[in-house]
């Protein structure tokens, strides 16, 4: 059955530009100093837009804070590869998610650098704050987890399943190492080198799991 794309009128569109463009000055600044510093006015002068279009698309700051963290989160996850797409024998798949990671890391450091300092300042003063990120991150998680299963497919869906539940968090874990290390010190540290390590370390974690699933 073939789906029917939604005309949308002018108003509508307008209204998904003007949000589109709060998103992106909202994220930049808190990516820039903080959520606590990034004010609506502050917003306002960089989207161009008055403050009674942040209340109307988000209603609140926290509003504003979660849509930044869903859409961010959204766009890295639309990074990767479709779980058709991977080709080849498991290292290579292998390979090939790791090449997607490191260029994730690359293309929305905004976004992976808000997660982690809002993680950090925020953990123990706004628990609906925390809410959003746990989310966010069950969102990631998912989908690499679905990544790594798709890797190891020939396993059969079962085993398959169960290696993905056991790695999915030490690669996604690893991740967030890589990305800080880059960010303190961009010189030396080589993202792409770092996750083919990851390559290795998940063929030989999966392969121990494989073969002593009794002992994981």
């Amino acid at each position: 059955m073939k789906s029917t794309a939604v005309k949308l009128n002018r108003n509508e569109k307008r209204g998904l530009r003007s949000r589109r463009r709060i998103l992106d000055a909202a994220s930049a600044l808190m990516a820039e100093g903080s959520y606590a510093s990034t004010s609506i006015s502050t917003i306002c002068a960089r989207s161009g837009l008055p403050p009674t279009s942040i209340y109307w698309h988000f209603k609140s700051k926290e509003g504003l804070l979660a849509a930044v963290m869903e859409d961010g989160a959204n766009r890295w996850v639309a990074r990767f590869l479709r779980l058709d797409e991977f080709s080849g024998e498991l290292d290579e798949r292998l390979a090939q998610l790791a090449d997607q990671l490191a260029d994730s890391l690359a293309r929305e450091p905004e976004f992976l650098h808000l997660l982690l300092m809002l993680s950090l300042e925020r953990k123990k003063t706004d628990p609906a704050c925390l809410k959003t990120i746990r989310r966010v991150r069950k969102k990631a998680l998912d989908r690499v987890g679905a990544l790594i299963e798709a890797a190891f497919a020939s396993l059969g869906e079962t085993r398959a399943r169960e290696v993905a539940g056991k790695l999915a968090r030490f690669a996604l874990t690893f991740a967030d190492g890589a990305f800080l290390a880059h960010h303190i010190d961009p010189q030396t540290t080589d993202v792409r080198a770092l996750f083919q390590q990851l390559r290795i370390a998940l063929l030989a974690l999966g392969e121990k799991l494989v073969a002593a699933p009794e002992d994981n």
